[in-house]
This record gives C-alpha cells, structure tokens and sequence, in this order.
C-alpha cells in the first residue's frame, strides 16, 4: 500500500495521525534490478540469497516496540509481509536480523561523522546507502540543492574509502513531475535534481557520483481523499 505523506497534511490532525504509523510502504527506488544480484563478502554483509519478486519491495520500519527492540521488531515486521529488505532512519550496521537486507540511510543536513559511517560502512560491506530523504521538501530553498551537492561529495569521499563495493542512492526527491494538492508545496522533484547537477558539476567538475537514481512517490492531493491514485506514481516512474 503507499501511505498519505507524514509531512504534508490539510491539517494538524491529519499529519499526526501519519505519524503514528509505525511502517510504510518503502518508496524509493532502489534500482531493483539491483537488489536482486546484490552479493558481498565479509561477516555482517548482506547474504547472497535466491531471488524472488519480493525482493523487488522492502519496507520502511519508522519506529520499534521498545519491549522488543529495533532488530526483533524488524524481525517480525518482515516475517509478517514476507520481505528481506527494509529501512529505518539510520545507519545502524548492528540491528539487522538474520537473514535480512537493510538499506542504510543517512542526513544531508546533519552530517553523520567520519568515525561512524566507516565502521557502519566496514560491518556491512556492498550495502546501499540513501543518501538523504526528500530534499525538495520544504520548497523555496535557494540553498538546498548546493548543501545536498557539499553533503553527496562529502559521504561519497568517506563511504567509499571505507568500502568500495558501497552503492549510493539519491538524490531521492519527494516526487519527480507531481507536487502537492491543497497543501503548502514543495520544489518539483525534476527541476531540483536538475538543480543538484549543476550545483555538483560546478562543486567538482563531475556528474554526481550515485550508484542509484532514487525518487520517492506518494499521491498528495488532499482535495480528493483516499489518497490511493497509484496511477499518477507509476507515471512518474
């Protein structure tokens, strides 16, 4: 299923019930293709595993029982819908059940340290990164696609060096050609990774160095609830 959006709401009330959800749906594309060769040496690395279409999907885990804790909560959450892949808002090398595929993820606007992302990076060799999340949101902001460009060079420098195999997804805009309907806005996902490029180009001289084009996609038009229209998400695929 693809949720309502947990940070754009026609009022208060709506955004907070979005954010008691405590899984959804994992949007972003992650080069599927991919994830379905993906094979890397080392301990903690993620398993070569035989390939079924659920590995096409993985799933966001947003928040953990406390009773249970981070790796069994992720542990039931993907025994219940089948999955191996899934992500949460960190990156954490050590909560991974057996078996599982975790998708690491990290901030552009707080840099996580230079300590911290090579030993996550040395656990979990070949592992995918996201590098940030929906930096077109909020709109308006002349800065945003520079700061992304600093932060991409930054973790792709550290990552690398740490483990070559890593894979760099972004720039994973919130949507691509849609914005949002009744609700404050956003940059439109094309025009701000249009934007991104050149900020990296004139950073480094390069096209920014990504493993894996990422776009989340979620309907967001409150005029015209559910927000179920799948149609306009595949489209921008």
């Amino acid at each position: 299923f693809l949720p309502r959006h947990p940070r754009v709401g026609s009022s208060a009330g709506d955004a907070a019930i979005v954010r008691r959800w405590h899984v959804w749906t994992l949007t972003v594309v992650l080069a599927l293709g991919a994830l379905l060769a993906l094979s890397a040496p080392g301990g903690a690395a993620p398993q070569p595993q035989s390939a079924t279409q659920l590995d096409r999907y993985g799933v966001w885990i947003t928040a953990s029982d406390p009773a249970l804790g981070p790796q069994e909560t992720a542990r039931r959450v993907l025994e219940q819908l089948g999955l191996r892949w899934f992500a949460t808002f960190d990156a954490d090398p050590d909560q991974v059940p057996p078996g599982a595929n975790k998708v690491l993820s990290v901030s552009t606007r707080q840099l996580l340290g230079e300590d911290a992302l090579r030993s996550a990076a040395q656990k979990r060799p070949g592992s995918y990164w996201l590098i940030g999340r929906e930096p077109n949101v909020p709109g308006n902001d002349p800065q945003a696609a520079a700061q992304y460009a600093e932060a991409l060079r930054y973790y792709h420098r550290v990552i690398k060096e740490a483990d070559p195999t890593a894979k760099l997804v972004g720039p994973n805009t919130l949507n691509w050609s849609e914005t949002c309907r009744a609700c404050p806005g956003f940059d439109q996902g094309r025009a701000w990774a249009d934007a991104f490029r050149a900020a990296y180009q004139r950073l480094t001289g390069e096209e920014p160095p990504l493993d894996v084009w990422g776009i989340q996609v979620a309907d967001l038009n409150w005029e015209q609830l559910p927000m179920v229209n799948w149609g306009r998400l595949a489209d921008q695929l």
